[in-house]
């Protein structure tokens, strides 16, 4: 087991994907946060709202699933997440400058859409890492990759703590039910801001996957 772990944490292309992805799951850990109380304070929309945007999301990334399994096909795994992530920083755009929920349900479609091409790609580049991993050391070591991306993804938590700290710093935000002097701007500058910043990392970082054969 420890040669496994020892193998897989030199792996350098894999810690670079690692990045990534844990800077998307910052980004949804965000739009998960956010999003009840942008739809209250920053679109002054009804109770109903948050519902209809997760909804959104959720269905949008299901029916996606089919086009971005063709895109694969056509385009291959870099480049077709790339596209993904692309989408999902289009989608931050949207959220933060929505002037009501049209608009709103808008950016969690892209966001959807998004989310529905990341879980697509993100399976089968990490099976083209283990292979790798395979013809390098002659053992196949899915779980190892596996329980190192959970463990990463996990952090998100730990960034939502400090995002909601600079809330305070920046906006007066106390709490959900005291949400300081400006929450309309405060909600947008988290589930804008921040996603926003994530993902152009995350878009600058994944042009340097090396996927040896991809297109």
């Amino acid at each position: 087991v420890r040669a496994a772990f020892r193998d897989v944490l030199q792996d350098r292309p894999f810690w670079l994907f690692i990045t990534v992805v844990t800077l998307l799951a910052f980004t949804t850990s965000f739009y998960t946060l956010a999003t009840p109380f942008w739809a209250k304070y920053t679109l002054g929309a009804g109770p109903r709202a948050p519902s209809l945007v997760f909804a959104t999301v959720f269905i949008v990334a299901i029916a996606s699933v089919w086009l971005w399994n063709r895109n694969v096909r056509a385009l291959g795994d870099k480049r077709t997440w790339l596209w993904a992530v692309a989408v999902m920083l289009s989608s931050a755009l949207v959220l933060g400058l929505a002037p009501n929920l049209i608009v709103g349900l808008l950016g969690a479609a892209l966001a959807g859409f998004g989310l529905g091409g990341i879980k697509v790609c993100r399976k089968m580049i990490v099976a083209t890492m283990v292979d790798r991993s395979l013809a390098r050391t002659g053992h196949r070591r899915e779980g190892v990759y596996y329980s190192v991306l959970r463990v990463f993804g996990k952090l998100s938590k730990v960034l939502e703590a400090g995002a909601l700290a600079l809330l305070g710093v920046l906006f007066g935000y106390v709490s959900g039910t005291e949400p300081g002097p400006d929450p309309g701007n405060a909600f947008r500058f988290l589930i804008g801001a921040f996603p926003f910043v994530f993902l152009v990392l995350a878009l600058g970082l994944s042009w340097r996957l090396d996927l040896g054969g991809d297109k």
